[in-house]
């Protein structure tokens, strides 16, 4: 198994493409196959019509009396290890899932054996990225409801876990823009830490269609992403400070993450140049109406 650890629209589709675009690595879009499975362990994530949580306590309270807690994991762990199947000869199947930052700790605890690869990108440059493809380019509140945990937890939650296994071998670091500005470098030490073959034809992605699916960036695209594009570093960052709003909500967003998060993260260049009065007004008033769902 090897997950692709990531937010959402940080560049995982791009960077599935290139790590599957060989015999050796099987993949579909985006399974989710994790988070039902493994969200019983984890109940605050479910919301459903009877109280999820009392079932939950009631349900390990009869395996605890019974014993039978360990076969409940060893008949999971047995169903996933039948369920990702890979085909052919690949040694790899890849798991690009980005809310399993959710559960990344459970997965390791239940597949110990299983790689991970982090990829990271400017956790600015992932929110402006989110609010063009799902907000329609504006700062709407009820719109970004719907995905706060994507940029209000996951960049924590994902950096816990770079801390907790930095020394793994089961584990890779890589930036997205690193792969857009030097994709050579960077894909081929992918591909040595997975142990396969790195040719100069696995960047030309345009060929790969083991992703296809109903989920993943090329969704979100009226064409397939064909080749690597070299991202403009600053771009999102020009569209952010010509919009007063925007800018707003992202000075306050970059005083919730921290300046010494964004050091531990890899980003601690990114700065902007403040509103005047209007600070981080608009995301101080965000922060309130989600409080409740990034606990």
């Amino acid at each position: 198994m090897l997950f692709i650890v990531c937010q959402p629209r940080s560049g995982s589709t791009l960077t599935q493409k290139l790590l599957s675009n060989n015999p050796m690595v099987d993949t579909v879009s985006e399974p989710w196959l994790l988070l039902p499975l493994l969200s019983m362990y984890r109940p605050e994530l479910v919301n459903a019509k009877y109280n999820y949580q009392v079932a939950s306590q009631a349900f390990f309270d009869y395996l605890k009396k019974k014993d039978l807690s360990e076969n409940l994991r060893n008949a999971i762990k047995e169903v996933i290890l039948d369920l990702y199947r890979v085909s052919g000869e690949s040694k790899y199947f890849i798991d690009k899932t980005p809310r399993y930052y959710e559960i990344l700790f459970d997965i390791v605890d239940l597949l110990p054996g299983a790689r991970f690869l982090v990829l990271k990108r400017n956790p600015f440059a992932v929110l402006h990225s989110m609010i063009n493809t799902w907000s329609g380019g504006k700062l709407d509140f009820s719109s970004l409801k719907g995905y706060c945990r994507d940029f209000l937890v996951a960049p924590f939650r994902i950096q816990d876990f770079c801390d907790r296994y930095e020394k793994s071998e089961n584990v890779l670091e890589l930036k997205y823009e690193d792969i857009v500005s030097n994709p050579h470098t960077t894909v081929k030490a992918a591909y040595d830490w997975l142990g396969i073959p790195f040719a100069e034809e696995v960047l030309q992605v345009g060929s790969n269609s083991k992703v296809q699916g109903i989920f993943g960036d090329d969704v979100y695209r009226k064409h397939p992403l064909r080749t690597i594009v070299p991202d403009n570093a600053e771009a999102w960052k020009n569209g952010v400070e010509a919009d007063r709003k925007l800018l707003s909500f992202f000075c306050g967003y970059h005083d919730f993450l921290t300046h010494d998060f964004l050091i531990r993260y890899g980003y601690p260049e990114t700065n902007f140049k403040r509103p005047g009065l209007l600070g981080g007004g608009r995301f101080g008033k965000f922060i309130k109406q989600v409080a409740d769902n990034i606990e």
